[in-house]
């Protein structure tokens, strides 16, 4: 029975009641009533725990369940008001002076608080020397770079030479190089024409074939692996063709991802 009525008394704990139906108007005075018996006389059950104010403090009392969610610091809202006018010394990180901020404010998301706008507006755009790792040449960039993206180089085309060959953390001894070299000659595209022309550009896996409408990507498979064998490079016999999921599928097999392999290779 009381908790049909605290279910009304849900809508109406700001006064809220509905005073055009004298029906409703009554239930809900009732289950406003009803609730705050039923409170009081549940509060007697609930366990309390012993609080010191962090403000003036004092001992009180407080339900446990407010300790849980991290609530019941204060004994009273005036404490509570009386902690956030407390302000607490900062030293400014652009002029270093000392100044004074509510706690509320180093408890945000930025790290560093400032004791005015123009000292947030010289430190955020200051500008500072740097060696630029590349030419060895000294330049200027702001703090934010160096915060948020990094700097080491003065310029695109420092960066760009500091940050290809060796240097580069893909670094794999110049081996696309070479690749790129010999696959792009007509000595190996006149091998894989041949290759296709001998299997009638047919999978061997699979038997799959381009038809009208429905095209299928071939590709020319070294039987032994081009980078252990490079004599049989070109052999006819060391050439198989396979459409790109079979192709995939036996270098998955042995280990060798598609990507390393490269794009028809």
């Amino acid at each position: 029975m009381p908790s049909e009525y605290i279910k009304y008394s849900k809508f109406n704990t700001a006064g809220r009641l509905s005073w055009g139906n004298p029906i409703s108007q009554e239930k809900c005075i009732h289950g406003l009533a009803v609730f705050i018996f039923w409170r009081l006389v549940m509060s007697k059950r609930i366990p309390r725990v012993k609080r010191i104010c962090q403000s003036c403090s004092k001992d009180f009392e407080v339900e446990k369940w407010q300790v849980d969610n991290g609530k019941g610091k204060f004994c009273s809202h005036q404490c509570m008001f009386d902690s956030r006018k407390t302000k607490v010394d900062i030293i400014c990180p652009n002029c270093k002076k000392t100044f004074k901020a509510k706690p509320s404010t180093i408890k945000r998301k930025y790290k560093n608080v400032f004791c005015s706008l123009k000292c947030f507006r010289e430190y955020t755009k200051g500008l500072v020397i740097l060696v630029c790792k590349n030419c060895g040449k000294e330049y200027e960039t702001h703090r934010s770079h160096i915060k948020h993206r990094g700097s080491s180089c003065c310029s695109r085309k420092c960066h760009w030479e500091h940050n290809t060959g060796k240097n580069n953390h893909l670094w794999k001894g110049g081996v696309k190089f070479w690749k790129r070299r010999d696959r792009s000659s007509q000595k190996y595209i006149k091998w894989r024409e041949s290759v296709f022309a001998r299997d009638n550009w047919t999978c061997q896996e699979c038997g799959a074939r381009s038809k009208a409408g429905f095209p299928i990507i071939i590709h020319p498979h070294h039987i032994k692996p081009y980078a252990k064998y490079p004599k049989l490079a070109y052999k006819k016999d060391n050439g198989r063709t396979l459409c790109i999921e079979c192709h995939k599928k036996i270098h998955r097999e042995s280990r060798i991802t598609y990507q390393k392999i490269g794009r028809g290779y």
